[in-house]
Parts: structure tokens; sequence; C-alpha cells
């Protein structure tokens, strides 16, 4: 049975176990830039939320949302004006294991998260790497579109997608 739920800081070093896990089955590593254990805090007690996607007890995914009025430094990454800040939220994290992969999971989590923390937002933001085919068809089955491509995370290309809600 699927259950999503929000992760608190006691669920914090179960999500760094399952991103060494999901990092270590990539072909390209750059694809993923998680959070590290102090954002997960951050965001948890102060900039979002995250939530955790279980299957039966075993943690298979997660994702994060990141309110751009509370993070200076993420809104500074996207390139967020000071009067869009309020209205804007970004989906900063998410992976789903890989033998979970393809049944539409990252938009389950997108739909949660947009469903029960998203009230006061209008825009969505994420970003995605170029070549990682299966996050743009999702993000854009989502009805995100493309808005500008940056060097994030280290100098790697990303694509900054936008969701009007």
């Amino acid at each position: 049975m699927l259950l999503v739920k929000k992760i608190t800081q006691d669920d914090i070093k179960n999500v760094v176990t399952l991103q060494k896990e999901i990092i270590s089955l990539l072909k390209e590593k750059s694809w993923f830039c998680p959070a590290c254990p102090n954002e997960l805090e951050e965001i948890i007690n102060y900039t979002g939320h995250a939530i955790g996607l279980y299957f039966d007890a075993l943690l298979i995914g997660y994702a994060t949302i990141v309110y751009c009025s509370r993070d200076n430094q993420l809104s500074k990454i996207y390139g967020i004006s000071n009067k869009h800040k309020p209205l804007t939220a970004i989906l900063d994290d998410v992976a789903i294991l890989s033998r979970y992969r393809g049944k539409q999971y990252q938009l389950l989590l997108w739909n949660y998260i947009a469903l029960h923390f998203c009230s006061q937002t209008k825009f969505l933001l994420a970003s995605i790497h170029p070549d990682n085919i299966a996050s743009l068809k999702n993000a854009f089955y989502y009805n995100m579109t493309i808005i500008s491509q940056r060097k994030m995370y280290n100098g790697v290309p990303r694509y900054i997608l936008l969701k009007r809600l």
C-alpha cells in the first residue's frame, strides 16, 4: 500500500540513505543534487515541507518544496525577484527509487504538494537536467513549461520549469 506523509527530523537519516541509494544507481550523477541533511532540516523546520512516499513501511521516494519568501539563497539561484518571492515556491528535490520508477510517482508527489502546501502560491518552479527525459516528460504532463536554462549546482546545466497555479 502507498502512503504519502510529511517527513520529520526523525526521518532525515532515512532520506539520506535513500538519496545515496538513488545516486549510486544513476548513470549520470549530476542529474540529481539532493539537499544535504542540514538543508533538509532547514526545509522541514522553516523554509518549506518535505514529504515521503512509502510502499508499505519502506521509504521509496521523497519530495521537497521551498517557499521563496523564506529562502533567499534559493531565490537568487532561480533569479526570483522580490516582487514574486511571496507568490513562488520551488519543487526542489524529487526522487524515486529506480525499481519504482515509471509509475508516475513523481507526479503523485508534485500533486500532493500542490494540494496540501500551495494555497498561497501562484508559481511553482523546478529545475531538471536537460538529458533527464523521464522527469521532463513528467514536468510537461504536469503542465510545466521551460522558461530558461541556466547552470546550477556545480555549473551543471538545468532547465528551469514553471507551472502557474
